[in-house]
């Protein structure tokens, strides 16, 4: 295991397991264990077989909630993602990636804003 600081969060990365999933634990006055995988890439669509996942699993005092279509669920203890085929894989990547990139930013907008 792996333990390192990114700002007031400490996240401890488990070895990877021999199914090839890996994850980690973030921890601050919560904790949130995301679990991913994937066996991308196969080459093609859904058809030939390639996935990923992503697992979000409150530990400690999470609170959050969830939409699915229009659906909403209080207190969820595990969310999971699933997407098929390469495009699917690539494209949930850069959804992630722009998506933290966006919440640092405007974190820092709002916090520089605070002390104005």
């Amino acid at each position: 295991m792996q333990t390192h600081q990114e700002g007031p969060v400490s996240v401890e990365i488990k070895d990877t397991d021999k199914y090839g999933v890996e994850e980690a634990d973030f921890i601050s006055a919560n904790t949130l264990k995301v679990r991913v995988k994937t066996n991308a890439p196969k080459g093609g669509g859904e058809e030939q077989g390639g996935y990923a996942t992503v697992m979000l699993r409150d530990k400690v005092d999470t609170s959050w909630a969830v939409i699915i279509d229009g659906e909403h669920v209080e207190q969820p203890t595990d969310v999971e993602l699933h997407v098929f085929g390469d495009s699917g894989v690539m494209t949930l990547i850069s959804a992630l990636e722009f998506a933290a990139k966006s919440l640092r930013e405007q974190v820092e907008k709002n916090q520089a804003t605070k002390k104005e």
